[in-house]
């Protein structure tokens, strides 16, 4: 029943807190919000139908929870992305490949039977798919005696639910979408904020025929600076988590301009601002260029910033008119985003 704790940023590996039930052939799934989900596997009598959570913030115990519908093995179990349910696939119970799969909600720490898989499998492999909503179940061995490999594959689909940033400003809308639900139900969203200040809603939404819906009912404000959302969406027959923050402007790790040149007068200079954030959001917005000589600048000296990553830049000429000193000076100026401060 023991476990064992590895230090990434040390790459040490210490003894953690004993498991209330011996487990083998579990599973072992990280939850959205840390804690880790142990379902199943054999205690080297007996299959198990129990499961217990990790909390590393609750100090580092495990906790029993809820009882699986079927004692099971050598199963498969997978966060599904945009949903936060863990979806437990197969495996084995008593020597017999199943086709059974169950759903466990964290926030409810319930569990649900969910859909039969048309093959029983023991050994399979899995993945969410860049698709939101589906899951992709292949291989294993069936429940035949002897049992067959198989090179079939499924689709699971479930219920999803996101948010259009992962970080909001204060003062910026939460754009939420999502997919997979009952065409034409209604659902309801909640937002309760951590530290616990208030909750926001339920918001009623009605499900289009698609199985989508979108909702932008909900505006961050001051008082939600440095806050950490949870959104839960529950609909008639699923329910889907996400979260999001509320953090402050962050400031660009460097914002420069550079001409190309020398050029003479009459000559166009094509001048670059590049802006570089410090996260994973694209510094946007408009640049204002300006000479401490005379000469004109096209598209009346501004650009646009566009870019990938966490890079964007945008260009302009300028044409000196008349030499002067022999030497000019081009300033870019960038009044910052909702993301970023100016520079």
């Amino acid at each position: 029943a023991s476990s064992d704790i590895y230090d990434p940023s040390t790459g040490s590996v210490s003894p953690g807190p004993l498991m209330s039930t011996a487990r083998q052939g579990l599973s072992a799934t990280t939850q959205l919000d840390g804690k880790v989900f142990v379902a199943g596997g054999n205690n080297g009598s007996v299959d198990l139908v129990s499961t217990e959570v990790y909390d590393p913030a609750a100090g580092g115990a495990f906790a029993v929870s809820a009882t699986l519908a079927t004692a099971r093995q050598g199963h498969q179990a997978f966060l599904l992305p945009h949903s936060n349910n863990i979806l437990i696939v197969g495996g084995t119970s008593a020597g017999v490949a199943l086709n059974s799969s169950e759903q466990y909600i964290p926030w409810t720490g319930t569990l649900n039977t969910a859909s039969f898989m048309t093959s029983a499998r023991a050994g399979a492999t899995g993945s969410p798919l860049s698709q939101d909503g589906l899951l992709l179940v292949a291989g294993g061995k069936d429940s035949l005696t002897p049992p067959n490999t198989l090179q079939s594959s499924e689709l699971y689909g479930f219920a999803t639910v996101k948010t259009d940033k992962a970080d909001y400003p204060p003062g910026t809308t939460v754009n939420i979408t999502g997919s997979g639900w009952q065409p034409r139900e209604t659902v309801a969203l909640t937002l309760v904020e951590s530290p616990l200040i208030d909750t926001h809603g339920p918001y009623t939404v009605t499900v289009q025929p698609d199985g989508t819906f979108s909702d932008s009912s909900f505006t961050t404000d001051i008082h939600d600076l440095d806050v950490h959302f949870t959104l839960t969406v529950v609909g008639s027959a699923s329910q889907a988590q996400t979260t999001f923050t509320d953090a402050n402007k962050g400031n660009l790790n460097s914002f420069t301009v550079s001409c190309s040149g020398p050029v003479g007068v009459g000559n166009p200079s094509s001048c670059t601002a590049t802006a570089t954030g410090t996260g994973s959001n694209v510094p946007s917005g408009t640049v204002t260029f300006s000479a401490s000589g005379s000469g004109s600048f096209s598209a009346t000296g501004q650009c646009t910033l566009s870019g990938s990553g966490h890079t964007s830049n945008c260009s302009v000429n300028y044409t000196p008119s008349s030499a002067g000193t022999g030497s000019q000076t081009i300033t870019a100026t960038y009044p910052g985003d909702s993301n970023y401060n100016a520079p």
